[in-house]
């Protein structure tokens, strides 16, 4: 009856009810910060008007730092777009060959401080040019899963840093009015079976939740189940449906999960 089960669902497209809403974020905080002599750890700050100074030689470097303030982001939405898109030009145009740069996203706190040179981010692409012949660069990366892990640690703070990564790389600029975090995101009632975006893992998307329950739910919740993923795959304590315990996670995964996801998958959002 229960294998019967599985293939009564798996072609279920069900929609969920929530809200949805999107903006465009410009940044908050600024601020350009210094490493001298280069040790990885953050000194001072660039004055204006170099608050977006980037640049790394053999004796110093600095990085750029924006924050943006996502509070009006609920603690429990699901993030279903995201992009960072901006652009880096030149300051100092001698040729000293390509200029490679890593953008990072990372918890921000509101404001400026100089450990943010070396704190802990996720970087979410990277962009280069060749100054003279080129003054700029535009950049545009999709961090809807980044954006997604910090909103649901409880992040009112985005923050993203630019990292110069060639050597010598001389004196570029952050765009600041130029660089802006895109978001849309839905809210309103949880759909626990509703687990992915994406059915590819290492896609963007891939343990996502989006809104909307099929297949791809069923699938990537069998994915986590088979390798272990307690995070994720243990979902109850009990295997009958109003008895303590059943609903209850207890960190043993087995054959109750399982059938507690193909049932709560069955009755849908």
């Amino acid at each position: 009856m229960r294998a019967a089960m599985v293939v009564a669902v798996a072609g279920s497209v069900l929609g969920m009810v929530s809200s949805a809403s999107a903006d465009v974020f410009t940044w908050q905080i600024k601020a350009s910060i210094h490493d001298a002599p280069r040790d990885g750890i953050g000194d001072s700050f660039n004055a204006s008007p170099f608050e977006g100074l980037l640049r790394q030689t053999s004796t110093q470097e600095d990085r750029a730092v924006l924050e943006y303030d996502v509070s009006v982001i609920p603690t429990g939405a699901t993030i279903t777009s995201a992009t960072l898109a901006g652009q880096v030009f030149v300051n100092n145009g001698f040729d000293n060959g390509l200029r490679t740069f890593d953008f990072l996203l990372y918890q921000g706190d509101g404001v400026a401080d100089v450990s943010d040179f070396e704190i802990a981010g996720v970087v979410v692409g990277s962009g280069s040019y060749a100054p003279p012949a080129q003054s700029n660069f535009t950049f545009s990366f999709d961090v809807t899963a980044q954006v997604q892990s910090l909103v649901s640690g409880g992040a009112a703070w985005i923050g993203v840093k630019c990292d110069p990564t060639s050597e010598p790389n001389f004196p570029n600029i952050l765009g600041d009015d130029e660089t802006t975090l895109t978001i849309e995101w839905t809210s309103g009632p949880t759909c626990a079976p509703d687990l992915t975006t994406g059915a590819i893992a290492g896609q963007p998307g891939y343990g996502v939740p989006n809104g909307i329950l099929n297949n791809d739910d069923f699938f990537y919740y069998l994915a986590q189940f088979a390798a272990g993923n307690v995070a994720v795959a243990d979902l109850t304590t009990g295997a009958i449906a109003g008895q303590p315990g059943y609903g209850v996670p207890n960190g043993v995964i087995n054959n109750d999960d399982f059938f507690y996801y193909l049932a709560i998958f069955a009755a849908g959002c």
